[in-house]
Formats: C-alpha cells, structure tokens, sequence
C-alpha cells in the first residue's frame, strides 16, 4: 500500500472519529451544559449561521465568543458556570 493510499485511510477514519465523538457529546442537547469534564454550548439552527455567546467563569468575569453551528467546547466544567445566546453578528439577521 503506498503512503498516499495509507494516509488518506488514516485521514478518513481521524475524521469520522472526531465527527462521532462531537455527536455523541452533544446528546441532542440545545444551549449550555456540562458534560465529561468540560462546558459545551450547542448552537443548534436551521441557516448554519453563527451567533455569539457570552459565559461567564467561576471569578465573575464573562467572555464572549463567536461559534458556528454545532457542539462546542467553551473550557473546564469546573472554570464556566453558565453560558448564553448573545445575539448575531451584524449583517447576519
């Protein structure tokens, strides 16, 4: 088997890996929750547009982020105690 051969199969089964662990982490889950560990927010939606969440850590301070469509890991479950719909980026609707 060449090496072009074997890499794309090492590729493709990373790939799948990654997709079916996303997946499962979400459980369906919309919004914020914790989960293994970790903070997750799901932005679930029907355009695939992005929107921007805010959350808020542990000392109070809060971060806000823009995330795509899908589950997406903010942190350490223990570091971000809540997370939230912020709005849309401009122009976007």
């Amino acid at each position: 088997m060449s090496y072009r051969v074997v890499s794309a199969v090492a590729l493709a089964v990373a790939a799948t890996a990654v997709w079916s662990f996303q997946a499962s982490a979400t459980d369906g889950i919309p919004g914020f929750y914790k989960k293994n560990g970790k903070a997750w927010y799901n932005h679930v939606t029907t355009d695939n547009s992005s929107v921007y969440v805010t959350y808020r850590l542990h000392d109070g301070a809060e971060r806000t982020v823009c995330l795509p469509a899908g589950a997406h890991v903010l942190g350490p479950a223990e570091e971000i105690t809540s997370a939230w719909y912020a709005g849309k980026p401009v122009g976007t609707g």
